[in-house]
């Protein structure tokens, strides 16, 4: 294995034993703030549905990525040349963006409903969690996608059947601006 591997094998570790576990404590502070649990039940219950979905699909990412993505991208590091049945990563990244693209929907819901009146006065944990996602959460998956796009285009070691109709496969960033929207 390369020099390469060793930072992907970081990266996997900073992203399970820090990232993850960070944004699970914010989704488990923005579900059972005061603020929040002294609301009526009409008020605060689609809010809740929206963090628990937000939660359900960031814990299936979190398994998915475990068990799957980063086992995958770890054995193509570790594959002999020419080694068949490796994983295809392609499909994977594409598993994952899906994954991202749902929390992202769920984010924007969780986001829309902080805009009503009952949240000018809290709902900071809420606003906190949202941020964080937008902002570290983001970051972090670019950094991530980067690294694998730069693995498949310019490392010797990870550069094996991972052309996508003889192209190199990109990953777009989990927050793209919406060109509908001013900046």
């Amino acid at each position: 294995m390369c020099q390469h591997a060793d930072h992907t094998q970081e990266r996997i570790q900073h992203l399970q034993d820090n990232v993850y576990p960070c944004l699970l404590i914010k989704l488990n502070n923005a579900s059972n703030c005061a603020y929040l649990q002294a609301l009526p039940d009409a008020e605060k219950s689609p809010l809740l549905e929206a963090i628990a979905a937000l939660r359900q699909e960031f814990q299936s990412l979190i398994t998915y990525e475990a068990k799957l993505v980063f086992p995958a991208v770890m054995k193509v590091f570790e594959a002999k040349k020419g080694e068949k049945g490796l994983p295809n990563l392609a499909d994977l990244i594409q598993l994952t963006r899906s994954k991202e693209q749902k929390m992202k929907a769920h984010l924007q819901r969780i986001e829309g409903l902080l805009q009503s009146q009952i949240w000018a006065n809290g709902g900071y944990k809420q606003k906190a969690l949202v941020e964080t996602f937008q902002h570290e959460f983001s970051t972090e998956k670019t950094l991530w996608n980067s690294m694998v796009e730069d693995r498949l285009t310019n490392c010797r070691c990870f550069r094996k059947e991972f052309y996508f109709n003889d192209k190199p496969m990109t990953i777009q960033p989990f927050f793209q601006p919406d060109p509908n929207q001013p900046a």
